[in-house]
């Protein structure tokens, strides 16, 4: 009795692993194939913000150096900064922004503020009219450069160059 059931106890066991041994493999394989990535792959929600953010801004820095390239080619190529009113208002028509962002992108591309933009632009040619025309006055170059005021003229050009415009003109022109 004892040999029987011994004997019932090896088949079992033998059908047993014989049909748990393929159903552990198939298993084992299963999981290996589909193994999940693990977590640190996997970009969590603020990577992905990150990530949507940095595309974001990318687009916008490639469509405001767009609006900043129109801006400065339309005041550059006509002369616009030489108007004695020409400023901010006048910049936001041309490139179709509203204030805030015309700030923004004369900041980023300018690397100043609208005036310090325009002013710049009238220093520059205030510098050739001089070299072109060393017997101007400082009053007729404030004029020519579509300042309104002499002593402003006078003050944003001694900022600039660290001398006055008399200074300059002595010190490079070899006039006076």
């Amino acid at each position: 009795m004892f040999q029987i059931l011994t004997e019932k106890l090896e088949l079992v066991l033998l059908i047993g692993t014989t049909i748990l041994i393929p159903i552990l493999a198939i298993l084992m394989t299963y999981r290996y194939k589909h193994k999940p990535v693990p977590h640190r792959e996997i970009p969590r929600g603020s990577q992905i913000d990150a990530i949507l953010l940095a595309e974001a801004n990318e687009k916008r820095f490639e469509a405001d150096h767009a609006v900043f390239q129109l801006i400065d080619n339309a005041v550059t190529s006509g002369q616009l900064f030489l108007q004695p009113g020409f400023g901010r208002s006048q910049l936001m028509r041309i490139g179709g922004v509203d204030k805030n962002r015309l700030c923004s992108i004369i900041r980023r591309f300018a690397g100043t503020n609208v005036s310090g933009y325009i002013n710049h632009k009238r220093m520059t040619y205030a510098v050739k009219l001089m070299e072109q025309n060393p017997h101007y006055t400082i009053d007729a170059l404030a004029k020519a450069c579509g300042m309104r005021s002499q002593a402003t003229f006078i003050r944003i050009f001694r900022n600039r160059y660290d001398m006055s415009p008399t200074e300059y003109k002595h010190t490079y022109l070899h006039v006076g």
